[in-house]
């Protein structure tokens, strides 16, 4: 008995009777995966462009850095007051401070001008120029390296010249620290931070040295390098041996009757001892509490 050959028409067929090799199915397919390398590329010129890699601020990347504010800020850059962008976060608007999304480890500071009937005019309150800033910072890492501190840090800063419609601006990039935090969520305060009483030391003796009396909690942020504890100083618009004692006491930044500045007894007063036997050993009694 002959068995029967059943003949299967090659055909390239499912079962369910579809091509295997439909061409519309393959024009679709193809779509998708032109539209998916379109947005890839999107995604990665964004990424790039908005997420690149820090900018150290030292003077070989001047240009760098330059470059980065006036493609992202170039009303920043180039004007004497602040304008409204969603690449920059100001911070207050009298104060010329403010940061771009594009280089988040970096703050910058600018003069700042007021508007008057005549025009224009520089700000004549000393703390807005940022040349000030720049050679107290400056001041202040010099006193840090010849002393051979070990638990204190000012920000690394660069100062350099923008020319817009013939006009000069002053701009002054700094690193932006990043501070421990608390259980909530917010920079670790100094008094909780269990520092030793040699970073205590080390940070009075600074304030005596560079005047630097805007101490309180808001500019002294506590950082971790290589596993060590260290206190960051900020804001170096305030430095005046004359100032001393605002700087140990607090009291008002401009000399006013509103307090605004804590002061070191106040911001460490669990290390009051410390503090005191420093200022004696450097003939400072007159800035240790009265009894």
């Amino acid at each position: 008995m002959i068995n029967p050959v059943h003949h299967v028409p090659n055909r390239g067929y499912f079962p369910s009777g579809k091509a295997l090799f439909d061409h519309n199915l393959l024009k679709i397919i193809l779509k998708i995966a032109a539209v998916v390398g379109v947005i890839y590329v999107v995604i990665k010129g964004y990424l790039r462009f908005n997420t690149g890699k820090p900018i150290e601020p030292i003077e070989g990347n001047i240009e760098e850095i330059k470059k980065v504010l006036l493609e992202k800020a170039p009303h920043e850059v180039g004007s004497r007051d602040f304008s409204s962008s969603k690449n920059v976060k100001r911070y207050g608007t009298k104060l010329g401070i403010f940061s771009l999304n594009r280089v988040p480890n970096l703050i910058f500071k600018k003069d700042m001008f007021n508007k008057t009937k005549s025009g224009w005019r520089q700000s004549r309150l000393w703390k807005m120029c940022v040349k000030t800033r720049y050679q107290n910072i400056q001041t202040a890492k010099q006193i840090i390296d010849d002393m051979g501190f070990k638990h204190l840090r000012v920000p690394q800063s660069v100062m350099f010249e923008t020319i817009k419609r013939s006009q000069k601006f002053q701009i002054l990039a700094q690193e932006k620290f990043t501070p421990l935090l608390d259980r909530t969520g917010k920079p670790l305060k100094p008094k909780d931070a269990n520092l030793t009483d040699e970073a205590v030391r080390e940070l009075v003796l600074f304030i005596l040295k560079t005047g630097y009396f805007d101490v309180d909690n808001r500019n002294l942020f506590i950082v971790e390098e290589k596993g060590e504890r260290k206190i960051a100083i900020i804001d170096f618009e305030y430095a005046d041996v004359k100032r001393l004692h605002t700087a140990f006491h607090g009291g008002s930044i401009n000399g006013g009757k509103t307090e605004t500045i804590s002061g070191l007894f106040k911001t460490l007063p669990r290390k009051s001892e410390v503090i005191n036997a420093v200022l004696k050993e450097n003939g400072r009694q007159d800035l240790m509490p009265s009894l």
